[in-house]
């Protein structure tokens, strides 16, 4: 379970957007799942605080990706925790969403306590809704 808390007044849940300097308000879901449409908007407004992980395989990551997220696969993401920010409200993805749900328990036992799977379905359901990928 996340405590991110849902009140959008409160600073955790702001988002500051590079491009505009105004302030983009977006309240964090309470359970473990981000819909991909909201993670859609994150990264399009070019935020800082989220920090999107792609837990997929080499093989499955060079075949595409979301543009700026950070590469850490499943397997070895328990001996990369140095690379994630537990500041930073932490969004998984993999191609079709069975390994992000292996990262999640991964940083939850490890203590992380703003961490979502990216919605239903992983990459394959952000490249079917039309989102932009880029590939190694």
């Amino acid at each position: 379970e996340n405590d991110a808390s849902a009140d959008t007044g409160s600073t955790n849940n702001s988002i500051d957007s590079d491009t505009d300097r105004t302030q983009v308000s977006y309240t964090w879901p309470t359970g473990k799942y981000i819909p991909i449409e909201d993670v859609y908007k994150l990264v399009t407004s070019l935020n800082r605080q989220m920090l999107l992980v792609n837990v997929s395989d080499e093989e499955f990551y060079n075949l595409g990706h979301i543009e700026n997220s950070v590469k850490i696969p499943w397997d070895i993401l328990g001996q990369n925790l140095d690379r994630v920010d537990p500041d930073r409200y932490i969004v998984l993805y993999c191609r079709r969403g069975v390994r992000s749900e292996s990262a999640y328990d991964t940083l939850i036992a490890a203590g992380y306590k703003t961490v979502w799977v990216m919605g239903d379905g992983g990459l394959e359901a952000w490249i079917a809704a039309g989102y932009p990928t880029v590939a190694n």
